[in-house]
C-alpha cells in the first residue's frame, strides 16, 4: 500500500512540474499578465481604489506604468508617488524627492508588465524544480523502502521458545 502511494505521489510531482514548465511557462501566461496589467491600468485612470492598489504594486515590484514610466504622460502632469522614491532618508535627515516627468529613476524603471512577467517566470520555475526535488527525495524513499521490505522478507523466522515443562524430553 505504501509503495502504491509513493509510486502516486512521484507521478503526481512529475506530472506538476512537467504541466507547469509547457503549459504556464509560456507565451500565453506572458500575455495574460500583460493584459491584466493593462487593464487594471485602464482602470486605474477613473477609479481611486484601484490607483491605490497599482500604486502598492508599483511600489512592492519596484516598476512604473504598465509598460514604461511614459504611460502616464498623456493623462497626469506627473509621475505618481509610487513610481518614485518621495523621500531620501540619509544623514541630513528626510526631504521630498520631486516627482515629475524629468526624474531620473522613475525614468529608469522597467513597467509593471515586464517586471511582473519575470517574476511569474521565476515562481514557475523554481516551484516546478521544487517538485522535481521532492519527486527525486520520493523516488530515494521507495528505492530504501523496497529494499528494506525485500530485506526483511528474507530473514529466517525466529524458532519458537518453549518452557521446560512443554520439552517432549525425558528424564534419565
Amino acid at each position: 500500500m505504501y509503495i502504491v502511494f509513493e509510486v502516486t505521489a512521484i507521478v503526481a510531482l512529475v506530472t506538476a512540474a512537467v504541466v507547469a514548465l509547457t503549459c504556464a511557462d509560456s507565451s500565453s501566461t506572458d500575455k495574460f499578465i500583460q493584459d491584466t496589467v493593462w487593464d487594471v491600468f485602464t482602470t486605474m485612470k477613473n477609479d481611486r481604489n484601484v490607483e491605490a492598489d497599482f500604486g502598492n504594486m508599483e511600489k512592492r515590484l519596484q516598476c512604473c506604468g504598465a509598460s514604461s514610466p511614459r504611460d502616464y504622460i498623456n493623462w497626469r502632469r506627473d509621475f505618481p508617488v509610487s513610481c518614485c522614491d518621495t523621500y531620501y532618508h540619509g544623514w541630513i535627515g528626510e526631504y521630498n524627492i520631486d516627482c515629475d516627468f524629468t526624474n531620473k529613476l522613475a525614468n529608469e524603471r522597467h513597467g509593471c508588465t515586464e517586471v511582473a512577467t519575470n517574476y511569474t517566470r521565476i515562481i514557475i520555475r523554481v516551484l516546478s524544480g521544487a517538485c522535481a526535488f521532492t519527486a527525486f527525495l520520493g523516488l530515494m524513499n521507495l528505492i530504501v523502502a523496497v529494499t528494506l521490505s525485500k530485506s526483511m522478507k528474507r530473514r529466517p523466522k525466529p524458532m519458537p521458545v518453549q518452557l521446560e515443562s512443554e520439552s517432549k524430553k525425558g528424564l534419565l
